[in-house]
């Protein structure tokens, strides 16, 4: 294997460039997926459901650091997977000779062709397949069941006031429309070129935004629900823009170099070797285009990338519009809502004011107690100086008269 990545000059993995224009890179790959993976676990609604439905936040927790090392694990097999059948099919390509179509397609082929003569792998390999899609498809649907039911139709009277088996019906046929739906954008997505970059262009657009929202409301208090909101949708636009603009208008990524040359003679007894050096020479020489100009080269960013960018697009222009709408206050009844350091950090700032008015206060008393006790003119109206941390009060004599020798019945504790 290591001979054929450095033959074909494969070095994806050892390069650590910061450049989010770079299609694939480890850097791009562990921020990129990091953040996909933070989204998806810590914000969305199928994985939150499944944290509540445990009997306590212990448990919760152990199920997230549970499942970390088996999702790093379940990527690092994917990775591997990938540089596995490229090593395989690196000098005897089976697009170029026309046996698959689509790169999607190479894995499959791979297990039919290496693993077919083993009894039961295929067979393993195609159920491993539809449990995982039918395990996650099958709590994406309820879940979204679930969400348009209690945010938006359960506040409906009609809805409220039907019984609980006629809600769980509507909830059913909810479920129903979205598994229709689902099936035809599986025939839509049967006309991408690859199905990868098309569904993380999907899942980036509505998992960055969101994780932007939550790191908005966790880690910055003083963000209001302006900010919230136009930050969420401003992010979703700007995904959906790069995204869409890539599949569309950008051009397509270059391929691993790979050739026909290492084809055994069994091979090429089925197929016409001429006309396939021709296509392939064809295919190889076809000049490819480059966007470096602004605003077109935006639509060149890794797809790995987009959860990372629509997170941070949302958390700029959330704060922005923050602080011009005006900031949200911190209260002792939002403190349960954010991290818990800002909850200390806000009462650690009280005190200290607290605090320092108490020291305002006693350096006040003492600056009028100063000044009475050096001017003889007011010995016969003393009075008598009393703070507290809401100010300085000066009870006065209620026998100061006015000049027409009323009393002024100026009441007592009045503020100074």
């Amino acid at each position: 294997m290591d001979n054929v990545m450095s033959t074909f000059n494969v070095n994806v993995l050892s390069r650590f460039e910061v450049d989010p224009f770079l299609r694939h890179s480890s850097l791009n790959i562990f921020f990129g997926q990091g953040a996909m993976w933070l989204s998806a676990y810590g914000c969305h609604q199928t994985t939150v459901q499944r944290y509540c439905s445990l009997s306590s936040y212990k448990k919760a927790l152990i199920s997230m650091l549970l499942t970390g090392p088996l999702v790093a694990s379940a990527m690092f097999l994917t990775v591997l997977a990938g540089i596995v059948v490229f090593a395989n099919y690196a000098g005897c390509d089976p697009i170029t000779l026309g046996l698959v179509n689509k790169k999607d397609q190479m894995l499959p082929y791979f297990v039919l062709e290496n693993l077919s003569s083993t009894p039961g792998l295929v067979g393993l390999f195609t159920a491993c397949l539809l449990s995982g899609a039918l395990s996650t498809i099958s709590s994406g649907l309820n879940s979204l069941a679930a969400v348009l039911w209690e945010d938006v139709l359960k506040d409906i009277p009609y809805c409220r006031s039907l019984s609980e088996n006629n809600q769980a019906l509507i909830v059913k046929i909810i479920g129903f429309v979205y598994g229709l739906l689902t099936i035809g954008m599986a025939f839509v997505a049967g006309s991408f070129s690859g199905i990868l970059a098309a569904s993380l262009v999907i899942f980036g657009g509505a998992s960055g935004p969101i994780c932007g929202t939550f790191i908005l409301g966790i880690f910055i208090p003083f963000v209001n629900k302006y900010g919230a909101i136009i930050g969420l949708l401003v992010g979703e636009l700007i995904i959906f823009w790069i995204g869409i603009g890539g599949l569309l208008w950008a051009p397509k990524p270059q391929p691993l170099e790979y050739s026909i040359d290492e084809c055994s003679n069994e091979t090429w007894n089925f197929f016409n070797r001429t006309q396939i050096i021709m296509n392939q020479n064809i295919i190889t020489t076809t000049p490819t285009q480059t966007m470096n100009q602004w605003p077109d080269k935006l639509y060149t960013i890794s797809y790995l990338l987009y959860t990372l960018v629509g997170a941070i697009s949302t958390v700029i222009v959330g704060v922005l519009v923050s602080l011009v709408t005006g900031r949200s206050r911190l209260t002792e009844e939002m403190e349960e809502f954010v991290h818990p350091c800002f909850g200390y950090i806000r009462r650690k700032i009280q005190k200290l004011k607290r605090e320092n008015d108490y020291k305002l206060t006693d350096l006040s008393n003492y600056e009028i107690s100063k000044n009475r006790s050096g001017n003889p003119k007011h010995s016969k109206t003393s009075s008598k100086v009393n703070g507290n941390q809401n100010g300085i009060y000066i009870k006065r004599n209620s026998n100061i008269s006015t000049k027409n020798g009323s009393n002024n019945n100026i009441p007592k504790g009045t503020p100074c």
